[in-house]
């Protein structure tokens, strides 16, 4: 990955009453070199939210499927 020098996901997973809230981020630091700096600027926070849509959409996906599976 160009565009990260350095990235680590956190996903945070809190019970509630009925139900579930699940906190996803990335924190990330931007390359050194010149030229994955301007990739980085151009490209980096849309690479992250399109990352972060990715695992919730999966996450959803995986967790209908055990609902499912266990209803």
């Amino acid at each position: 990955m160009i565009i990260f020098s350095w990235y680590r996901m956190h996903l945070k997973i809190f019970p509630l009453a009925t139900s579930t809230k699940a906190e996803l981020s990335i924190s990330y630091k931007k390359p050194k070199l010149f030229f994955t700096k301007i990739i980085s600027f151009l490209f980096a926070d849309w690479y992250c939210k399109w990352c972060l849509k990715k695992m919730l959409d999966d996450a959803k996906e995986k967790l209908m499927y055990e609902v499912a599976l266990f209803s």
